[in-house]
């Protein structure tokens, strides 16, 4: 066995040793090649540029929902401030209470007040004169 091991390690070491050589490709392959690195650097751009053009949309909507949000705060801040500012309903009937006191108060019966009779015109009467030359002349 010891000769069979030793041609199996033989064997091994001769795989080692022997590099497998690169094949030299021609010049149309390469110019195929080198425009294959073009065309994906180009898409690999393309892909940035959609790619930074949809964060930028979710930024943007981000924002918008922000804003939304914001506006929704401050309207319902401002909702609470009306309701906190309105007097309270026994405030309002006390208030309302003092104001009829005070009108009963200031209103007594005075002596009625009797209605105008209503003034006509007096109508004239419009003299009419005839014959004005004539009475002229007998005058005269």
């Amino acid at each position: 066995m010891n000769d069979q091991e030793k041609d199996f390690l033989e064997d091994t070491e001769i795989e080692e040793n022997v590099k497998p050589t690169k094949k030299k490709l021609s010049e149309q392959k390469l110019q195929h090649l080198a425009n294959i690195r073009v065309k994906a650097l180009e898409k690999k751009k393309e892909m940035k540029q959609i790619t930074e053009k949809a964060n930028k949309l979710k930024e943007i909507e981000s924002l918008k929902e922000m804003k939304k949000f914001q506006k929704e705060q401050l309207a319902k801040k401002y909702d609470e401030m009306i309701e906190n500012s309105k007097p309270k309903e026994e405030e309002v009937k006390q208030k309302q209470e003092i104001v009829k006191k005070e009108i009963k108060e200031e209103v007594k019966p005075k002596e009625e007040i009797k209605p105008k009779e209503e003034v006509k015109p007096i109508k004239k009467k419009k003299i009419i004169k005839k014959n004005c030359i004539s009475r002229s002349i007998i005058r005269w």
